[in-house]
């Protein structure tokens, strides 16, 4: 375990490690069961306090929404937006690292990249307008993120 980080306490596995030296801006491809149908999402870490994590999509859902090129971002298949707007992902530990051991490509588990800093401005100005974000979850993660 790294510092007072709480992740990664389970049994040593790739995701637990994955989870104990996770910072912010990391992006994780899991599958997510939190969408209909459940899918391979891109999910960026935007609190390692509260493990919690923000969409990356491929059309702007959740405005404001900021656009993450494919020219910054060798992960993604295409120009996509990051969902600055909700929904806030926060589950488990075991959940996420679940969601991480489920993901079929090896090149995708763990950690596939991270949020370019050319692009972080943009959008911690759009969380910060966030309509569906507590002001606590938007003061967090701009404490962390900023």
């Amino acid at each position: 375990m790294t510092g007072s980080r709480p992740w990664g306490h389970g049994l040593p596995s790739e995701e637990s490690e994955t989870l104990a030296s996770l910072k912010v801006w990391d992006v994780i491809w899991p599958r997510d069961t939190l969408i209909y149908p459940p899918g391979w999402k891109i999910w960026v870490c935007v609190s390692v306090e509260n493990l919690w994590f923000l969409r990356v999509n491929s059309q702007p859902i959740n405005e404001p929404a900021v656009s993450v090129p494919v020219a910054l971002h060798a992960f993604l298949g295409r120009d996509s937006w990051f969902g600055c707007g909700g929904d806030l992902i926060e589950l488990p530990e075991i959940e996420v690292e679940d969601a991480l051991r489920a993901q079929t490509h090896p090149e995708r588990r763990g950690k596939v990249g991270v949020i370019d800093p050319d692009c972080r401005p943009e959008i911690l100005v759009g969380i910060q307008a966030s309509p569906r974000l507590a002001p606590f979850q938007i003061a967090q993660i701009i404490s962390e993120c900023g």
